[in-house]
């Protein structure tokens, strides 16, 4: 429901602003301006952004105005109205108090919910994109039961007819029970999608290169992924599962299936959609991928996609979040090995509460972890900037660099000095 604030009324602590108050509000109402509208509250460990982004184009391409809160800001419309990580209380309550907005899609991250809730009621969707170990030992999460019961507050807030979307992950099967209307989705047709399906339940999985939906026991193929730009035409499965999430959540808004998978073959994943998620470019003789992923399971999936690129040769840039524990920092190391021809650790600009080239160790350590890795293909360079200047300098024909990125508009400017010198067009985010 929009927030009274909409409307800037004042104070109470008189009579006299009581009846104006009173007053005001009856106005408000009997002339339609307070009314419910729809909420899309998105939450999970990775893609939460990825997909509250894409849910916010698709409707505004269906010709919605779209309120969105999300790490990468405040738009209403295709207007962006504040900047910062705003996936919290706040960040809700000012989506919903713009009379302008007809549908509000809302990152709901885990710290906004510690610290102050969820800045709504009733969401007419709620999404859970992904459950992984990220997070623990901050804020009070010391097991990831504790990061899915925090999490899983956004399950609780739904309209009593609305509709859960939901990663199927064993780990949150309990989550859902009693639930009145979930929908899972998965790259794959195991056990518990079969369940879910033989229920009569709704849901989508891939089989044969295809997108397909399920609901009261009836099967149809609906998309196929090598049609579908935002993942990367089928080879990025993290992506593949947003698309479901996205066309689950937007059919409750709009319920034409086939005018929603239409756009959403019109959706490239690149700096105008999802800067620093997946963002591949073509940098003339080498591409370069930016992403700003930060734990395992992001690197993971970022190094599968450009494996099955072909490149002839992978260079990480890899730096690691202050926060989170040891292990954490230092598997990202080990990951690295597994991939790549070539690393380049880095620092954060943000150390939180470590010691400059802290976590730069912890990383070495992991590389040092795989025996097999030539040791002598790592350098540390501290300074994102220059890690990236002087891997593209010296890129040769055929090569990936992948830039896990913590500041991409320190970015940017880099890599349109190397474009420049190319004569190639620059990069507009």
């Amino acid at each position: 429901m929009r927030t009274i604030e909409s409307f800037e009324l004042s104070g109470i602590n008189t009579k006299k602003r009581l009846n104006d108050f009173s007053d005001k509000v009856t106005y408000e109402i009997n002339n339609e301006r307070v009314f419910d509208i729809p909420i899309i509250s998105v939450t999970g460990t990775n893609g939460k952004t990825t997909t509250v982004r894409l849910i916010h184009t698709v409707l505004r391409r269906l010709g919605y105005i779209s309120g969105l809160a999300s790490t990468g800001g405040i738009f209403i419309g295709n207007d962006k109205i504040m900047d910062g990580d705003t996936t919290g209380f706040y960040s809700a309550r000012k989506v919903l108090s713009n009379s302008k907005v007809e549908v509000a899609v809302l990152e709901t991250a885990r710290g906004g919910i510690i610290k102050k809730g969820l800045g709504y009621k009733k969401a007419r969707v709620a999404v859970f994109t992904s459950i992984s170990e990220d997070h623990i030992g901050m804020g009070g999460l010391n097991s990831i039961e504790d990061i899915i019961k925090i999490k899983t507050v956004i399950f609780d807030e739904i309209h009593p007819d609305g509709k859960i979307v939901c990663c199927n992950n064993p780990l949150l099967m309990e989550s859902l029970k009693g639930r009145k209307r979930v929908c899972l989705f998965g790259i794959d047709f195991d056990y518990s999608m079969k369940k879910h399906k033989d229920m009569g339940y709704e849901g989508m999985f891939v089989e044969n290169n295809y997108i397909i939906y399920f609901n009261n026991n009836k099967l149809t193929p609906i998309a196929d992924i090598r049609e579908l730009p935002f993942t990367h035409n089928g080879i990025s499965k993290s992506n593949i599962k947003n698309v479901m999430a996205t066309i689950m959540a937007v059919i409750e808004i709009y319920p034409n299936l086939t005018d929603i998978i239409d756009v959403i073959k019109t959706i490239k994943c690149d700096l105008s959609i999802n800067a620093g998620r997946q963002n591949i470019i073509d940098m003339g003789k080498f591409n370069l991928v930016l992403d700003y992923g930060h734990n395992s399971e992001s690197f993971i999936e970022v190094f599968n996609i450009v494996k099955s690129l072909n490149p002839k040769v992978i260079t990480a840039i890899i730096g690691a979040a202050g926060d989170r524990q040891d292990k954490y920092i230092r598997e990202l190391g080990y990951i690295a090995t597994k991939y790549s021809d070539n690393i380049i650790i880095r620092e954060q600009k943000d150390l939180r509460n470590r010691n400059i080239g802290e976590s730069a160790r912890l990383i070495m350590k992991g590389v040092m972890d795989n025996k097999d890795f030539d040791i002598t293909k790592v350098k540390v360079i501290y300074k994102e900037e220059e890690a990236l200047a002087n891997c593209m300098k010296d890129a040769r024909e055929g090569e990936f660099i992948v830039l896990f990125t913590q500041c991409l508009d320190s970015v940017i400017p880099v890599v349109n000095e190397f474009l420049e010198s190319i004569g190639k067009e620059k990069l507009y985010k």
